[in-house]
């Protein structure tokens, strides 16, 4: 989307022809794209249009830093150069500069009022700061302007989950479904919200149907795993737990997950191990530990009571 405005604003300008570099880009092949933009500026250095050319090139080959240098150069040059403010946002979003994007993203929602990625970008960044009820308010801005986009659709049903909207977020989710029946990180996310609801049967029949086509799906074998947990399949659920942790071991929940399974089927060690891994990677778990009756196992060990007091 980005850069087919970008290639529109540039046909517009007939002082320099775009068109090498847009098929290079168009076939992938960064590299010479970036040298052939570089060789524009060298002759114009004083086009925004091309310094944000630059952007995406550098943007496309995932060189987020660099990316944002370009555009900002851009932008020195022409502050009101609107399609510099669509290449930074996405950036500093994906580099977790959250109010750097929130502010490149309202920017674009300024200057493209009509045009939903500033709106989406916008109530992902919100929804990132736990802004949610703005974050819900600026998504339905976007499904205004376009009902059906599916990118629209999902965020909203993301946002709606971390509010607590967990009936909601289903319905959304059976939208995008009915639109794109293979999207899997739609059903991984329908999952999460029945285990919420504590609908758990239902939440291994979702989990079942991602891990026939992606048996490697960290979050759903997580999830398929506390629900057999919360029926009462220990044993089975800690299999699935610790699939996932071979796929993903950076996951904070499902840390989380194996340490209220060990915890109870007695394996204090091995559960304090997984809790102290779990609230490493996440602090806010210690809280959520506190209140948990799966610990009852451990509450009174020592290094449980030091877990929960660090």
């Amino acid at each position: 989307m980005i850069l087919k405005k970008l290639k529109n604003l540039l046909r517009d300008d007939d002082s320099f022809d775009c068109s090498e570099i847009e098929k290079l880009i168009d076939d992938g092949d960064l590299s010479k794209a970036l040298f052939s933009v570089n060789s524009k500026i060298k002759k114009r250095q004083d086009s925004a249009a091309l310094w944000t050319m630059k952007g995406i090139v550098l943007f496309e080959q995932e060189r987020y830093s660099e990316s944002i240098h370009a555009v900002q150069k851009a932008i020195e040059l022409d502050s009101e150069f609107k399609e510099a403010w669509l290449v930074i946002g996405p950036s500093y979003h994906i580099l977790d500069q959250m109010e750097d994007a929130l502010e490149a993203y309202e920017k674009t929602i300024e200057f493209f009022p009509e045009d939903i990625a500033g709106y989406i970008g916008k109530a992902d960044v919100l929804s990132h700061l736990d802004k949610n009820d703005l974050a819900e308010e600026t998504i339905l801005k976007a499904l205004e302007i376009d009902p059906d986009d599916q990118d629209s659709l999902e965020t909203y049903a993301e946002i709606l989950s971390e509010l607590g909207k967990y009936e909601k977020s289903l319905e959304i989710a059976d939208n995008i479904l009915k639109m794109d029946p293979d999207n899997l990180d739609i059903l991984v996310n329908k999952s999460h919200d029945l285990i919420e609801l504590k609908r758990f049967e239902q939440a291994i029949t979702i989990t079942d149907e991602v891990l026939k086509r992606n048996p490697d799906d960290d979050v759903a074998l997580s999830n398929k795993g506390e629900s057999l947990f919360e029926l009462g399949n220990n044993e089975e659920a800690l299999d699935f737990i610790q699939r996932s942790l071979d796929a993903d071991s950076t996951n904070d929940d499902t840390w989380y997950q194996k340490a209220r399974i060990l915890s109870k089927i007695d394996r204090k060690d091995d559960a304090l191990d997984a809790l102290l891994v779990s609230t490493s990677i996440f602090s806010d778990n210690i809280d959520l530990a506190k209140n948990d009756e799966s610990f009852s196992n451990i509450k009174n060990e020592k290094r449980y009571q030091k877990i929960i007091r660090d």
